[in-house]
């Protein structure tokens, strides 16, 4: 599945044979596909535009938004055939999880105030630091929403694409206004 990038969003619809089996489709909003538009979150624009979302030609995507009423391991499982996917491509392929951690870190912000996320963002910086992104899956549903984390789904389908098969740079983390933000890099390992 290859979509245009384009600033209001990825058109037409969509199908997709997955390395399980399964086929996926996807069509947003209209009837006509020409008005069917997708539109891109901050998630998608910013990692986007870094990574050639200006080219002319524009570089093809495929964007995968978590379900965040999905069991937690479907979405490993989701990453697992990402990963199966790329690897079976002959073309070159990079995997973005671009998310934000805590949304509650600014009694300012919209989500208001909440320890959780302090908390939140530095249990995951640990984890990013030491390479056990797994261990997402042993925290309480409870504190993830607490945390007002918008980062956790996105963060198990990376662990599932990533398993243990790659390395984790951890590059930098801040929280300079209501929500916390990381940032790292993989590499296979050796």
């Amino acid at each position: 599945m290859a979509a245009s990038a384009r600033s209001s969003g990825l058109h037409h619809s969509a199908i997709a044979m997955l390395p399980c089996g399964a086929i996926a489709a996807v069509s947003y909003g209209a009837n006509d596909t020409a008005a069917a538009i997708f539109p891109m979150d901050w998630g998608t624009q910013v990692p986007l535009h870094f990574m050639g979302g200006r080219d002319d030609p524009p570089k093809p995507i495929v964007m995968v938004a978590p379900a965040r009423d999905l069991p937690w391991d479907a979405h490993v499982a989701a990453g697992r055939a990402i990963a199966k996917a790329a690897e079976t491509s002959v073309r070159r392929v990079a995997l973005i999880a671009s998310c934000d951690h805590g949304h509650a870190h600014d009694p300012k912000g919209p989500y208001g105030f909440s320890p959780a996320s302090k908390e939140f963002d530095d249990k995951v910086v640990e984890l990013v630091k030491s390479d056990t992104l797994g261990e997402l899956l042993r925290f309480d549903k409870a504190f993830v929403a607490e945390a007002k984390a918008d980062s956790f789904w996105q963060m198990l389908m990376l662990h599932g694409a990533i398993a243990d098969r790659w390395h984790g740079d951890f590059l930098s983390y801040e929280a300079p206004t209501y929500f916390g933000m990381l940032c790292a890099a993989y590499s296979p390992r050796n």
